[in-house]
């Protein structure tokens, strides 16, 4: 069963190098990833108030002066330690590995996707997992479109996104029941506990994030279904929108034009025109291989004044 979510975008400056950049106090997407002069790379993170568990990557967020971490730093969960606070312990994987300091779960963020390939979900006696070769290898966190990056990038920024959750049975689909017994049915020898709850879940469905073959979160702000009679607003909204931050390149499209109407009218003409032509040309078009926005803006761009 499908399942949409409303979750929180946030960008951070990354000493690496990233397709997104902040170029002379501009945000911009920058595929070529070259370090030039008054260049910033940052990285996307898709945080939730999803429970923290061992492996899982958070933000940690906090007004306090005196706390031994920064504010709004990467960090990777190693322990839970259930007090009456709901502390977390954890370490820095980007600091020597060895020392652990703890935080309180409020004031830290699980990150379920992001554009930093250098988070991987390593193997911290944690089950199985299909999504690697071996279940024991680390394998990156899910990733976001290049789509959804474009337009991040030219929106300026986007606070919220609705990514797709799947509810599946939690059996990694590995045996047949009858010759082998699923892992989720194993003893474990540490704790010695049948579908120990530490180290195999609890059987029965799950709720979990979905993505695509290339590991990438499934997002509908970049895989919209357009409707011709309720979403031609929206359309018209977005040409107008593109037209005034390139106002005067239209303005002189139109003057060069033989069309009736001139100037700052004969673009709220044109808008409706290339808002109604739009609607018609894609009118069954499900975006499911092509991205509504990228499309737009190129119609908009190459449309015949």
């Amino acid at each position: 069963m499908k399942i949409l979510k409303e979750k929180q975008v946030v960008m951070l400056p990354t000493k690496g190098k990233s397709s997104i950049a902040i170029i002379g106090g501009k945000l911009q997407y920058h595929p070529s990833q070259i370090r030039m002069d008054n260049c910033t790379f940052q990285h996307l993170y898709i945080t939730t108030d999803e429970e923290i568990r061992e492996g899982d990557w958070f933000l940690y967020q906090t007004n306090e002066t005196n706390s031994h971490w920064k504010n709004n730093t990467i960090h990777q969960c190693i322990n839970v330690i259930k007090h009456d606070n709901d502390d977390i312990e954890v370490f820095d994987n980007r600091g020597d590995g060895k020392n652990t300091s703890c935080a309180q779960a409020k004031e830290c963020k699980k990150i379920i996707a992001t554009t930093d390939k250098s988070l991987l979900l390593k193997e911290l006696e944690s089950p199985y997992d299909p999504r690697s070769k071996t279940g024991v290898e680390p394998y990156p966190l899910p990733q976001l479109s290049q789509t959804f990056i474009k337009r991040y990038c030219k929106e300026n920024g986007i606070n919220e996104i609705l990514v797709e959750y799947i509810t599946t049975n939690r059996c990694c689909g590995r045996c047949n029941g009858i010759d082998d017994l699923c892992w989720i049915d194993s003893e474990c020898d540490k704790h010695n506990i049948t579908n120990c709850e530490k180290c195999f879940p609890v059987k029965g469905d799950i709720t979990s994030l979905k993505v695509n073959s290339q590991n990438e979160v499934i997002d509908h702000f970049t895989k919209s279904k357009i409707r011709v009679f309720e979403d031609w607003h929206e359309t018209h909204y977005e040409v107008v929108k593109h037209m005034v931050l390139n106002e005067d390149l239209f303005l002189y499209k139109i003057e060069q034009s033989n069309r009736e109407d001139k100037g700052i009218g004969g673009m709220w003409v044109l808008a409706k025109d290339i808002a109604n032509d739009f609607q018609k040309k894609f009118k069954y078009e499900e975006w499911i291989d092509l991205d509504h926005y990228e499309t737009l803006w190129s119609f908009i761009d190459n449309y015949k004044v």
